[in-house]
């Protein structure tokens, strides 16, 4: 026996093996007892009995279940069922009364009645067999489906990271690019941060969820960046509480509302440009609020783009159910509030 069928056999066919050689111990000295006879007399009874009730019950499990109750054919299931067992329960009956007639001619046998006692029994096996292997195809279709969604999910989940990582690296290796030519001495300190970040991206954020430490220090090298980009020309106040430590999150989930506060600053010089960056915890409340002046005057393009986009989806695969996002634009100012329930 090679290893493959060995494996096959062992999972699939061995507790049916197991299960007919109960049924032989347990029936054969039943009928011993209930009816003094021979073991070799108690045997051929037994398997007369094993013969017409497996071929119902595989039948039905292996030929009326995958072709009418898995095709949604109930009524064509049912009548198969019941055509199943009346064969079977001729079979049996008529079998063992020919069998009775020529060991013991004086025994008084009553067809009819043993024919309703052989269906009763019929019924009761397979029903209870053809129940057990309807319930434990659907729990194992079940865990497939399962299975499948949560691949198809790490999927998706991936792909939006993937997508967010075009425009990180834009948007940084822009503002190296400015600081090159204003101060290169500050630009090799922006390109150590940036590659802190861009490590943190390609080998830390694999995961589903990470420390919320590491997400600090990833925010944290980006605003500084930016801060030396945008000069005196923003006012940014960034706080983070102190219960902001010693939970989990998903990773890049704060950075897409942040570079959207950035993205849409003022640009025509008027007012005053501001963002204001909050984070929270409240165990098992995790709460971000970032808020940004903008232009009055309606943008060219739509605010948020790609990365809110990608970042709504993130959170309802994540947290569905769990999570509230609110977004706000008054015109001359730009709101966000998101909440996490992180239980």
């Amino acid at each position: 026996m090679n290893t493959r069928y060995k494996h096959w056999f062992f999972r699939y066919k061995l507790h049916h093996i197991l299960f007919w050689l109960a049924y032989f111990i347990f029936w054969t000295s039943m009928s011993m007892q209930q009816y003094p006879s021979s073991v070799s007399v108690s045997l051929l009874y037994t398997t007369v009995w094993f013969a017409g009730q497996a071929a119902c019950i595989y039948t039905g499990m292996y030929w009326l279940i995958p072709r009418y109750f898995n095709t949604r054919r109930y009524g064509a299931f049912a009548a198969g069922v019941l055509l199943d067992m009346l064969i079977c329960t001729l079979f049996i009956t008529l079998t063992l009364t020919l069998l009775t007639q020529r060991i013991a001619p004086d025994s008084e046998v009553r067809p009819g009645q043993f024919f309703m006692f052989v269906l009763m029994a019929n019924t009761y096996g397979v029903s209870c067999m053809l129940a057990a292997k309807i319930i434990k195809e659907r729990i194992i279709a079940d865990r497939r489906n399962k299975l499948l969604e949560k691949e198809q999910m790490q999927q998706e989940l991936s792909f939006l990271r993937a997508q967010m990582n075009p425009h990180f690296l834009f948007n940084a290796i822009n503002s190296i690019y400015v600081l090159i030519r204003k101060d290169p001495e500050v630009a090799a300190q922006t390109l150590a941060k940036f590659s802190d970040m861009l490590r943190y991206q390609l080998y830390e954020c694999t995961t589903e969820h990470i420390p919320v430490e590491k997400e600090l220090g990833y925010l944290d090298h980006y605003i500084a960046l930016e801060k030396i980009r945008k000069g005196d020309t923003v006012q940014i106040d960034f706080s983070v509480s102190d219960a902001m430590q010693h939970f989990q999150i998903a990773p890049l989930l704060i950075i897409p509302f942040v570079e959207n506060a950035f993205k849409h600053l003022s640009s025509n010089g008027g007012g005053e440009n501001f963002i204001h960056i909050s984070l929270d915890y409240r165990a098992p409340y995790f709460s971000l609020r970032v808020e940004n002046s903008k232009d009055q005057v309606p943008l060219p393009y739509p605010a948020g783009g790609i990365g809110l986009a990608n970042v709504k989806r993130r959170l309802e695969l994540l947290y569905p159910g769990k999570h509230y996002l609110r977004i706000e634009d008054t015109g001359n100012k730009y709101l966000v509030l998101l909440n996490i329930e992180l239980s």
